[in-house]
């Protein structure tokens, strides 16, 4: 069901509409998910990804982090993947949950692809001198391409967490409260910006961007095709 006075759709467990989830965000810009992915995989990667979260900041602080990282990662919130051991394995379990699988054939059919360049885990709330990115759509700089963005909360996010604002044309906007699991899913042209509360609790979250076979050749992001007809459910 949706939540009272949201602009945007909010489903959980047996109620979420996999077979025109399409439909529901080519309408509303956004669709909360509830409980999509399993609180047991999150528990096993948040460790990981917060260990990774640590080690940047030693960079950091000791001056060891190339320039190059701390500028198109690290001041954004962004940590470099490689440095989570066996990140890779992180979508591959994604992939073997069944409602996970559903998802993303409501939205791409048999085929699509995980855009490794723009598929980062994030913190936000460790300082108020973060950068906290102003309204903006993911087109400016993924260009007019298919793309979903399947935003994750390994922790809390929103309420007196950082989380996610979004915003429609008719000037309405939402600050969806979520919990470790949910997933959050919005297309390019959602717009959208940081929200940072008053407090200094930290999330860390997974944004995952996957794009139709459509926009294959016209992105520069390095790219892991997924065959969803051949996934199998092992979670």
């Amino acid at each position: 069901m949706a939540i009272t006075g949201s602009p945007f759709p909010d489903f959980e467990g047996t109620a979420i509409p996999f077979d025109n989830l399409d439909a529901q965000l080519a309408e509303a810009g956004a669709v909360v998910l509830r409980g999509l992915v399993p609180r047991a995989l999150i528990e096993h990667w948040l460790p990981r990804f917060l260990q990774a979260f640590e080690e940047a900041d030693t960079q950091v602080y000791t001056g060891q982090m190339p320039a190059s990282l701390y500028q198109s990662l690290y001041r954004y919130g962004h940590v470099y993947p490689p440095t989570i051991p066996h990140y890779e394995q992180w979508h591959q379990a994604l992939l073997q949950h069944r409602p996970f699988q559903q998802v993303l054939r409501s939205f791409f059919g048999d085929r699509c692809a995980l855009m490794i360049q723009n598929s980062y885990p994030r913190r936000q709330g460790r300082s108020r001198s973060e950068h906290a990115i102003d309204w903006h759509q993911d087109q400016a700089f993924l260009g007019p391409l298919p793309v979903i963005n399947t935003w994750i909360p390994m922790t809390p996010a929103g309420g007196n967490y950082p989380g996610v604002e979004l915003a429609l044309s008719s000037g309405a906007c939402w600050i969806p409260e979520l919990q470790p699991g949910d997933v959050l899913i919005f297309h390019a042209f959602t717009r959208h910006r940081t929200f940072l509360p008053d407090n200094f609790n930290e999330r860390i979250s997974s944004e995952l961007r996957w794009i139709a076979p459509a926009g294959f050749e016209f992105t520069s992001s390095p790219l892991f095709t997924v065959n969803l007809g051949e996934a199998t459910d092992a979670v």
